[in-house]
């Protein structure tokens, strides 16, 4: 409801990472989930809706249009895309966005966010349009389990490397983890862009409803609206 005919794009991260998980949903089905959550609403706003999907690569665009049926269709590609590449470079996504959203539009950019973020690379994409990150990950990544030696593999790389997950080591790579996100969520307020972050387990739709209703409330304060 912040804009009548508004042009909203999904810059969806289809690398190997994004399609993994432990529990009952794996991070690519909570990716649908936002998408869908998303995609809908902005349908009943009548609003145009755009894919770009991108792993190392650009995947798949769908150019944004309004109606129940494009969002349908959008819908079901995304459910029957697959990738060719299995790393992670967003360029090739931003640049795409460049020459297909020649209007300020509301860009979702939704990954796992597991590469590192580059300034002046994203804040040419908020400088032109509003972008609202989304990350989501599983939540052995956030606190991985103590399970003593154990083989991990890159699901990007395919390399493999043994971890200690020992109760006295785990603790480094929850910290971890938490030191990329921190450097991320310092990155993107440098740009002025929102971060949403959500875990395969939570429940999407509240997590939405919470974001822009804080967002809303921070657009009223700020115009005294």
């Amino acid at each position: 409801i912040e804009e009548r005919e508004l042009a909203v794009w999904f810059l969806v991260d289809t690398s190997a990472s994004c399609r993994t998980g432990h529990g009952k949903r794996t991070k690519w089905d909570a990716m649908h989930e936002i998408i869908a959550l998303l995609t809908l609403s902005a349908t009943r706003n009548n609003d145009r809706t755009g894919l770009i999907l991108f792993s190392d690569r650009i995947e798949q665009v769908i150019p944004p249009r309004k109606g129940r049926l494009h969002a349908m269709r959008l819908l079901s590609d995304i459910l029957k895309a697959e990738p060719q590449g299995r790393q992670t470079d967003i360029q090739p996504a931003i640049d795409a966005l460049a020459h297909l959203a020649r209007k300020r539009s509301l860009t979702f950019l939704i990954s796992d966010f597991l590469f590192d973020t580059n300034r002046d690379q994203l804040g040419v994409v908020s400088f032109r349009q509003d972008l609202i990150a989304v990350a989501v990950n599983d939540p052995q990544e956030v606190d991985p389990p103590a399970c003593g030696l154990t083989a991990v593999q890159d699901s990007e790389t395919g390399a493999t490397m043994l971890c200690d997950l020992n109760q006295s080591h785990q603790g480094h790579y929850s910290r971890a983890f938490a030191e990329q996100r921190t450097a991320l969520k310092r990155e993107l307020e440098a740009i002025g862009t929102s971060l949403i972050e959500l875990q395969t387990d939570d429940n999407c739709a509240e997590a939405l409803t919470l974001f822009f209703r804080t967002r809303r409330q921070r657009t009223a304060d700020e115009t005294g609206g």
